[in-house]
């Protein structure tokens, strides 16, 4: 469509202001109009006259619009119009809007009125509301999160709107209606909330539904009372979340400062993929927070989210965004050395106190005053729990400090996790050490599984995209010959990781239970016929397994170390040592098992090897 019918359809408008009145709209009354009019100048204070002559003309109006038809018109001229694409309808709208007022006039405080004439504008100009069907009714007092998928569920769509800039000048007109309304009626919630529905119209022209929206909400909180606030906050959230950007954060910020049960929802807005400007850091802190007051029995989630839960939250947003919420590595090395500083300040401080003679006046004991304590129920202030800090975080000591020392059950899921926040923040020799400290401390099989396939899959990709590289045909020579140097230390390094795999299982059971004879031999028999192997490990058994707690068969730890020796080794090739052999029946012989028929067998096998070797 040409600039010239856009600009020959905006002159339609504005049609109810100034008031269309008889004097100024010739064809605002027809004769048949000519007996209500009587009526009512008979009888102007009489409410009841006034609301069966507005139905009245309402229905007699309908029937008309109803049998106007828009063949004959443009579809872009019905599109951009709506509701009053066809004369009939704009007569109609200006004929209820002159009825409407002149009632208005002698009874400006009847909310009955008002609520049916805003209804009434509000249908030409918004068009037809089409509200989704709904099983059973609202709670009386919801809970924020439910009155926010309430009102999510029942918000309309409309059918046959008028267009926000062809009607500017009607729309600026329904919006000065509003005003008078709750100028007239300032403490009715249902003029405001009627109000306020006009801003989350798709049609609605941004002059009105951007500043001047906010605006509007902000003084129907300032004029309703506080009991009142719970109708006007689940549609003033909902239309910050349809502006997106910094509004969001603004009135999400001020509403959680009254009830910070929706913060989970606000996170999930912060980082939603729809956002442009997705804000990790705040949803980090805000999600730290609320893992560390459900940890306390402060916070109970509205989605009955445990502790954990919202920790691993707080984890995955670390790993999807790891340079935007923590420190380097270099910084978290320096923030840890403080951190330990610190704390030896206060052991030495703590000592000092308790070595300190107590001092006296007169044989009267002074109590001096302690280092600062926290009030009861309060806690002091973090700067990694507040979203409006823009210091990042120390992820390897929050982590520490608030996942592996409370959650030893979780430790494979938080290892790795700490491992890939490394990788995103491409520290790959810190996340190389991290995948090695997490596999020497879990102490289950399932725990080492996830670290040790993380780990897995790092290499591989390490290796993976060193392999597109070298296939760049882009590469000089040197760079080739670098390339494939660290490609094949790289294969070294992942064949050497697989090999060990059966050792660092062997060694995560034993660290489980280092009293498991069971697994101490299945150690032995990994190291195959490396003797200088097997016998250290034959030792360290020895002198680590606890008689009394060890499991079934301690004893024979004892002979096959004993054989071991009388055989020249696991592989039989060296010369039998018969002196280490009797050394160590003889230590198992002052062994005090748990079974005197263990202490016999040894005595039994002793007996037998000094007869195999006569």
């Amino acid at each position: 469509m040409t600039d010239a019918p856009i600009e020959s359809l905006s002159s339609l408008f504005p049609l109810t202001f100034p008031i269309p009145k008889p004097t100024t709209h010739p064809d605002l009354l027809s004769p048949n109009d000519l007996h209500r009019e009587e009526d009512l100048l008979r009888n102007p204070n009489s409410f009841r006259q006034w609301w069966s002559s507005i139905n009245s003309t309402r229905e007699a109006l309908t029937s008309l619009q109803k049998a106007a038809s828009t063949a004959h018109l443009p579809p872009a001229t019905v599109e951009l119009l709506g509701v009053l694409a066809t004369p009939v309808a704009r007569q109609a709208l200006q004929r209820l809007t002159y009825l409407f007022e002149a009632a208005l006039a002698r009874f400006p405080t009847s909310f009955k009125f008002w609520k049916s004439y805003l209804q009434m504008r509000m249908s030409y100009v918004l068009g037809r509301a089409v509200k989704p069907k709904r099983a059973g009714g609202r709670k009386k007092y919801p809970e924020m999160r439910e009155a926010l998928e309430d009102e999510e569920m029942e918000q309309p769509t409309y059918e046959g709107g008028l267009n926000g800039v062809v009607g500017w000048l009607e729309w600026k007109a329904l919006v000065a209606t509003f005003e008078r309304a709750i100028m007239w009626l300032p403490n009715m919630p249902r003029i405001w909330i009627m109000y306020l529905s006009v801003f989350t119209h798709p049609l609605c022209p941004a002059p009105i539904s951007h500043t001047h929206a906010r605006r509007t909400f902000d003084r129907a909180l300032r004029t309703l009372p506080a009991s009142l606030h719970g109708r006007i906050w689940p549609l003033y959230l909902l239309w910050a979340e349809s502006r997106g950007g910094y509004s969001t954060v603004k009135v999400y910020r001020r509403y959680l400062k009254v009830d910070p049960s929706v913060t989970e929802r606000y996170t999930s807005l912060l980082l939603s993929p729809e956002n442009p400007e997705p804000r990790p850091l705040e949803a980090a802190k805000l999600l730290l927070s609320l893992a560390r007051k459900s940890a306390r029995g402060e916070y109970t989630s509205p989605e009955g989210k445990s502790p954990y839960q919202l920790l691993g939250e707080w984890l995955d947003v670390v790993e999807k965004y790891g340079d935007d919420v923590g420190l380097g590595k270099d910084d978290t090395e320096k923030a840890e050395a403080v951190r330990e500083r610190e704390e030896q300040e206060m052991k030495d401080t703590i000592e000092a106190a308790k070595n300190q003679e107590p001092a006296s006046i007169n044989g009267n004991l002074i109590r001096f005053a302690g280092p600062p304590v926290p009030a009861e129920g309060q806690h002091p202030y973090d700067e990694d729990e507040d979203p409006l800090s823009d210091r990042k975080l120390n992820v390897e000591k929050v982590l520490k400090k608030d996942g592996l020392e409370v959650y030893k059950d979780q430790a494979g899921r938080l290892w790795a996790g700490l491992a890939t926040y490394w990788i995103k923040c491409s520290e790959f020799d810190k996340a190389k050490e991290t995948f090695e400290k997490g596999m020497a401390l879990v102490v289950t099989v399932r725990d080492f599984t996830q670290i040790f396939d993380a780990y897995a899959e790092f290499s591989e990709s390490l290796i993976s995209g060193l392999m597109e590289l070298m296939a760049n045909p882009d590469l000089d020579d040197e760079d080739v010959a670098e390339t494939e140097q660290e490609l094949d230390a790289k294969m070294k390094e992942f064949e050497e990781l697989m090999d060990r795999r059966p050792f660092l299982v062997n060694q995560v059971l034993l660290r489980r239970n280092p009293n498991d004879v069971q697994e101490w031999e299945k150690r032995v028999a990994l190291w195959g016929d490396n003797d200088e192997k097997v016998a250290e490990t034959y030792t360290k058994a020895l002198e680590t397994i606890a008689p009394k707690k060890a499991t079934a068969n301690f004893h024979m730890l004892y002979v096959n170390f004993a054989k071991f020796y009388e055989t020249g080794g696991a592989s039989g090739s060296a010369e039998p040592d018969l002196a280490s052999a009797r050394k160590v029946l003889e230590k198992a012989t002052k062994v005090n098992f748990r079974t005197v028929d263990e202490l016999a067998e040894i005595w039994c096998e002793w007996a037998e090897m000094e007869l195999r070797n006569e």
